[in-house]
């Protein structure tokens, strides 16, 4: 298929609820077709806003007893758990961040398989020397009949305890 080819109808692709809620154009009733890239440009930012949203959502149980096994999967465990406690700095922390990540993503996120989260180079804060850890996330972008590579990568500021996520665009 051409990247710039109309998507045909047996092909259709629905946006998400939630995209669908926030239509940008509630006047029109028919959705027009649309052209590959445009798709992929939305599904990516969509993609880009969820990501954020889970990495920056406080997961409300830190322990779960054993008993309560069905809780881990459910919504109470969505988010990151409280990420200050950790030093913020190369090597072990970054590991394990990048591991609560890449579980969370894969846990939450269905459209994403093969998703893998690794450490890359810490920056140095240029104004108030704070540290950030940042990571790059690969993974295969799957809506059917689409099937895409796709490539973040996100920053945690210690300072503002926050992840910001960029697109390959």
């Amino acid at each position: 298929m051409d990247r710039h080819e109309p998507i045909m109808s047996e092909e259709a692709l629905k946006l998400s609820v939630l995209d669908r809620l926030l239509d940008d154009d509630p006047t029109t009733q028919q959705e027009g077709r649309w052209q590959r890239r445009a798709v992929l440009q939305t599904l990516q930012e969509s993609l880009s806003r969820d990501l954020c949203d889970l990495l920056n959502t406080p997961r409300w149980l830190n322990e779960i007893p054993d008993e309560y096994h069905e809780v881990a999967g459910s919504l109470a465990n969505y988010g990151l758990p409280d990420l200050q406690s950790i030093e913020i700095r190369e090597g072990r922390a970054a590991e394990q961040v990048s591991h609560l990540i890449e579980n969370a993503i894969r846990q939450y996120e269905p459209r994403l398989q093969g998703v893998r989260v690794t450490p890359a180079a810490t920056e140095q804060g240029s104004q108030d020397g704070q540290r950030r850890l940042r990571f790059e996330i690969e993974a295969v972008l799957v809506v059917e009949p689409l099937r895409e590579p796709v490539f973040f990568t996100t920053s945690f500021d210690s300072s503002r305890s926050e992840f910001e996520i960029e697109g390959d665009q």
